[in-house]
């Protein structure tokens, strides 16, 4: 499975509670029957993907995608051709990275501060989505400063409003510049 997002792919051991966190929160998404099944559809359609061939004629800004014909593998006579100018072993380049990535003492905690705040956003959410109120992320564009959203609401009344368990009600649609709402689009 090309999946390796879960912890039991992480191969060092996690003391930060903000990595650890992120890690249950992994574990919970990639374990769930939805990204399984999804990661399985993902397999299928990769191998069916990997059958597909095709020959791209690039000239310029123009790309041209025609059906795919094999042409002959030069390969043999463009090293028989250079054969002649060869000289001698040639020195290696090669540049090896290490194999497990460091990070000093600062790094990893900016790295933990960064994924309590995800995780911690993420569970926000989700208080809210058990609520039956909708999430999306926001499109930022240079065409308008207006903000505009079905279904907004307050986020500070709406956490008030669930932590009560009341109902929280959002607006059908509107067109607005108040900060701190939330909607669906």
């Amino acid at each position: 499975m090309p999946w390796t997002v879960s912890a039991t792919s992480w191969h060092t051991e996690v003391r930060s509670r903000g990595l650890l966190a992120f890690r249950h929160y992994l574990n919970t998404c990639t374990g769930s029957d939805e990204f399984k099944a999804i990661a399985g559809d993902t397999q299928r359609l990769e191998a069916d993907l990997s059958w597909v061939r095709y020959r791209l004629h690039i000239q310029g800004p123009r790309i041209r995608v025609n059906s795919y014909d094999p042409e002959p593998d030069y390969s043999a006579e463009a090293e028989q051709t250079f054969e002649k100018f060869k000289q001698g072993p040639v020195d290696g380049y090669r540049f090896e990275f290490p194999s497990a990535a460091q990070m000093n003492h600062v790094e990893a905690a900016i790295l933990d501060r960064e994924v309590q705040f995800y995780v911690a956003c993420l569970e926000h959410v989700e208080r809210f989505k058990s609520a039956g109120l909708a999430f999306c992320r926001s499109e930022v564009t240079s065409r308008s400063k207006d903000v505009f959203g079905r279904e907004i609401f307050d986020l500070a009344l709406a956490n008030k409003l669930v932590r009560e368990h009341a109902a929280v009600v959002a607006s059908l649609g509107s067109s607005s510049r108040r900060r701190g709402a939330v909607s669906r689009q």
